[in-house]
């Protein structure tokens, strides 16, 4: 059988964020949001940025970087028209590119200059009160969210500033964690609520009390004043290939069940795929060392461990390393596309994008719902501290919940949107896509069975008009509530980032 072709971006000519009127609305394959991982990649390189912190965090995770090495676009202030203005914005790849600047320009008539860094430099400035001076917004994931929060560089913000939150509907996920988050979660895990609405959710969505002692875990603001509005978040789990592993799938509700635990089935020994990014993997595999009651109940949690949680996790992991489980360690998009596609490896811990991507690239696999329960993460925007053009990016955090918005990244990558019950993002998604992304109803075109593994939601022309086919196609894991009530931990920035350092250098060298 003939080998399938290694997945390459397809890479535009110009790199130059400035050109923007020459890529379409619609096309996902423009450098800036091609050339990078889902996230950067956030996790330990070869070398170790280490960046105090106020209260003595200390910031480990660092990301492989970038196609593009420099800053995409000049961070100093851009001469414009008279009565314009340019905003500066430092964001992760995936949360801003070409077509995003386009659109928001053309829609809300502002221009965006993007700095887009790896996230391990990105953070690095951020963290200097110094630099918030050559912008005036500031983007990021949980990876790395608490420790900006911190260092006190953003300006909290009222949720009246964000029309299109305000008139919602926002998900529950966001207004009442407690109740909507993990309550199927099976003990000993779950459910996961409450831990997660104190551990992580309200400490990133809220701004601290302004007499807080500890600002990265405090929320004594919560609902009058942001940190950050969500705008970004997914359902991380394990994308398989049915040709090699044997799990269950069922065509009638497009959901596969199995646990985290394939990873370290010795059936697949040498066909797995290890993440090399040790706040998001040691999150599911702490999780399935307390399926199997292989550790304690947890200190905190699965999302901030203790130093002897820590290295009890990495010693089980080095013998799993040892014994030829893991293929390769991988935190690189494009890596981990190809890995699959070429069948390298069967089975990892791979991003939702990364099934999308295998399959536009002619590969196979589904995506699990994990009997443990799926591990989460979320980013969001906020001005920085002396931002002189604070009305204009409030119009640039409101317009991140705007109908096209949504579709768009719900197309290219898969991602979630708070308000996605609006009038704005179902008119704008259409009524299969709409219906297909957030409810699981099937596509209105019939998809056999044996084409379901292949189903690319990239490429499928997605109707405005018509209704559900009952031999549709529907999206892996079912709706939405079912996503939110399987959700076991969410990842944040832990306390004992030393530990982390120390222990995942030794799980690399084993």
């Amino acid at each position: 059988m003939a080998r399938r072709k290694k997945f390459e971006y397809p890479v535009r000519e110009s790199a130059n964020l400035t050109g923007a009127n020459s890529v379409s609305p619609t096309d996902p394959y423009n450098p800036a949001f091609v050339r990078v991982s889902r996230r950067t990649a956030i996790g330990i390189g070869a070398a170790v940025a280490v960046v105090a912190v106020a209260g003595g965090v200390a910031a480990f995770l660092t990301s492989r970087p970038p196609t593009q090495t420099q800053p995409t676009t000049q961070t100093t202030p851009t001469a414009t028209a008279p009565g314009q203005i340019t905003l500066r914005t430092n964001e992760q790849s995936y949360m801003v590119d070409e077509n995003k600047i386009k659109a928001f320009k053309e829609q809300v008539g502002i221009q965006l200059e993007a700095d887009i860094r790896p996230i391990d430099e990105a953070r690095a400035i951020m963290l200097d009160p110094a630099n918030a001076s050559r912008y005036d917004i500031y983007g990021i994931d949980t990876s790395s969210l608490l420790a900006i929060k911190a260092a006190g560089v953003t300006k909290p913000y009222p949720p009246s500033d964000v029309p299109r939150w305000v008139k919602g509907p926002i998900d529950p996920i966001f207004t009442a964690p407690e109740t909507n988050i993990g309550t199927k979660v099976p003990p000993p895990i779950g459910p996961t609520g409450p831990y997660i609405a104190t551990s992580m959710m309200y400490p990133h969505m809220w701004a601290a009390s302004p007499d807080a002692t500890n600002k990265m875990d405090d929320y004594g603001q919560k609902d009058k004043m942001f940190f950050v509005s969500p705008i970004d978040w997914n359902y991380d789990s394990v994308l398989w290939n049915p040709k090699y592993i044997n799990l269950p799938y069922d065509p009638a509700t497009g959901i596969s069940t199995g646990s985290w635990g394939v990873l370290v089935d010795r059936q697949y020994k040498g066909r797995v795929g290890f993440q090399d990014i040790p706040t998001i993997s040691s999150n599911h595999y702490i999780l399935i060392m307390l399926a199997n009651k292989l550790i304690d109940r947890l200190e905190r949690g699965p999302n901030d461990l203790t130093p002897s949680e820590v290295k009890k996790l990495v010693d089980w992991l080095i013998d799993h390393k040892k014994a030829g489980q893991f293929r390769v360690f991988w935190n690189d998009f494009a890596q981990i596309v190809s890995l699959h596609v070429q069948e390298e490896i069967w089975v990892s811990d791979g991003w939702q994008p990364v099934e999308m991507y295998v399959r536009n690239s002619g590969g196979i696999g589904f995506y699990l719902e994990p009997n443990e329960g799926y591990r989460n993460w979320l980013d969001g925007v906020a001005p920085t501290i002396a931002t002189p053009y604070y009305d204009a990016v409030m119009k640039y955090i409101d317009w991140k919940y705007s109908g096209w918005f949504a579709q768009y990244k719900a197309k290219w990558l898969g991602y979630y949107t708070p308000n996605w019950e609006s009038d704005e993002v179902k008119r704008v998604m259409g009524p299969e896509h709409w219906g297909w992304f957030y409810k699981a109803e099937p596509t209105f075109i019939e998809v056999p069975v044996e084409e379901h593994a292949a189903f690319d939601p990239v490429s499928y022309e997605w109707k405005m008009s018509g209704t559900p086919n009952s031999k549709g196609y529907r999206r892996d894991g079912g709706d939405i509530k079912r996503h939110n009530e399987r959700v076991s931990t969410w990842q944040r920035w832990p306390h004992n980032s030393d530990a982390y350092i120390q222990e995942w250098t030794r799980l690399r060298a084993a």
